[in-house]
């Protein structure tokens, strides 16, 4: 389905492999933030807002860099162990 003809379904396995790196970054931040190593969860959030940011123009339609930047910023910002998404 990688390079099938119809394109929704190329579109969406692009997609699902974007927010398989989402899901791993946010999943870092996460671990980091719950194990109460804040300096270490704000370098995980760093990687996320460099590494995400690059796949923007790509799947933009679908996808809105400014605002996950913010959920993480928040993420980050709480106190240990209190991580809303």
């Amino acid at each position: 389905n990688l390079i099938s003809p119809i394109r929704v379904q190329t579109v969406s396995w692009k997609i699902l492999l974007y927010h398989a790196s989402y899901c791993e970054h946010l999943a870092k931040i996460a671990i980091e933030k719950a194990r109460g190593n804040n300096f270490s969860a704000t370098e995980e959030a760093k990687k996320f807002y460099h590494e995400m940011g690059k796949f923007e123009w790509d799947i933009e339609p679908y996808y809105d860099h400014c605002l996950a930047c913010r959920v993480v910023e928040q993420m980050v910002k709480r106190p240990k162990g209190i991580i809303l998404v």
